[in-house]
């Protein structure tokens, strides 16, 4: 006999309707109405990083899975979850690509592409992003320094281009710091101020310190102080400590600042949706038959609902990617209107940060694989290189 399942989920989930709403009961609430009494009946809970679950929220409810369509979850009490006997699944890697393209997009509006070449890039996490990243800039020639304190890296594991350093203090002097870390706040190894008033000291005069991981990663208010006092760098903030609230100072101050959405490409909100809906019908469809019939359902919705990326054919250089980006991503224009609406928001900052990154149109993403196929520093040695046409799920 087919099982009912009661499923809550944060309305601003892309495509979560056309995924489940055939085979469960679903509620589409706003992330700010996804409260304990909304609970009571359901079975399931899909959120975004804006809702904080833990024991307050779901203690009084039936609840047995949670999905959260993020790579990370720190927004998610995963002890309590324990305590509580629910199951949890989130998306890791479900906005690398996106993500790359966002850090590319800054390096290039930054930095001239030949003066990129000559750049010193330190990756700080070398998870699904950063790993991405690092395989990219390998192709175009860009030598990079990863750090990652929690995997036992050596050089063999590394692209070419590609060093293995033992400590923070090695990337601080580089060119560029991209962080692509969770944030976590005990341990040998925390995240929380991972770069503090110390740490920012030592970047160089003219460094670029890019941020698409965590606000809290970097001491916001150590920034605010440098930027404040002179410091020539460049910063690049997407997420912000505080969120949904962010120094109103540092978003003026900033090279470019952007309201978390990073990593919100249309195809990774899909793979997200994917994934969490996936897992859920895993934890919670025992009769094979409907979980069948649902799955092939998703697999049915991707393949209308993925878009393809319209990007430059033939024959590619560095320069061409450097425009191709700017086109998806017009990063610059984004900050500016970003910057001039926060301001402007007063005391609503925290619910025009929350409208914004619900009302933001996905946007497409490119698919590198045909570039990573490539030798090492093909595209930076302005050799043509083929890039692709379309963007896939697969990843």
């Amino acid at each position: 006999m087919p099982v009912v399942i009661r499923v809550v989920a944060d309305r601003a989930i892309p495509y979560i309707e056309q995924l489940c709403g055939s085979w469960c009961e679903l509620s589409l609430l706003p992330a700010a109405k996804i409260h304990r009494e909304a609970l009571q009946h359901a079975d399931a809970l899909l959120v975004r990083s804006v809702n904080r679950v833990d024991h307050e929220l779901l203690s009084a409810s039936k609840i047995k899975f949670v999905g959260s369509a993020t790579a990370g979850f720190d927004h998610i009490a995963m002890q309590d979850m324990q305590a509580l006997g629910i199951s949890v699944a989130c998306a890791p890697a479900c906005n690398a690509n996106a993500v790359v393209d966002y850090v590319l997009a800054a390096l290039f509006h930054l930095h001239e592409p030949a003066q990129l070449l000559q750049q010193k890039v330190a990756v700080f996490g070398y998870g699904n992003v950063g790993k991405r990243l690092v395989a990219i800039l390998d192709r175009l020639g860009v030598h990079t320094l990863v750090y990652d304190p929690l995997l036992n890296l050596n050089a063999t594991q590394l692209p070419a281009t590609a060093s293995v350093v033992h400590s923070k203090q090695a990337l601080l002097g580089c060119d560029v710091l991209s962080l692509h870390v969770p944030l976590t706040r005990n341990g040998e190894h925390a995240t929380y101020h991972l770069l503090g008033e110390a740490e920012l000291t030592q970047l160089g005069a003219n460094a670029m310190l890019i941020n698409s991981s965590r606000g809290a990663v970097v001491d916001n208010a150590a920034l605010q102080k440098k930027i404040a006092n002179g410091w020539t760098g460049y910063a690049v903030l997407d997420v912000w400590e505080g969120e949904p609230v962010a120094d109103p100072e540092l978003v003026t101050q900033v090279s470019l600042a952007t309201p978390h959405i990073a990593g919100y490409s249309l195809p990774a909100k899909m793979r997200a949706s994917h994934t969490i809906v996936a897992a859920m019908l895993a934890c919670l469809v025992d009769v094979h038959e409907q979980r069948a019939t649902a799955l092939q359902t998703l697999g049915t919705q991707l393949a209308k609902k993925v878009h393809t990326v319209v990007s430059t054919q033939g024959a590619v250089t560095v320069n061409a990617l450097a425009n191709s980006l700017q086109a998806l991503f017009p990063i610059q224009s984004l900050s500016q209107a970003f910057k001039q609406q926060y301001a402007q928001a007063g005391k609503d900052r925290a619910k025009f940060f929350a409208d914004y990154r619900e009302a933001y149109v996905l946007r497409d993403e490119h698919d590198y694989s045909a570039l990573l196929k490539s030798e090492a520093g093909a595209s930076g040695a302005a050799v043509a290189q083929a890039m692709p046409n379309h963007t896939g799920l697969a990843k």
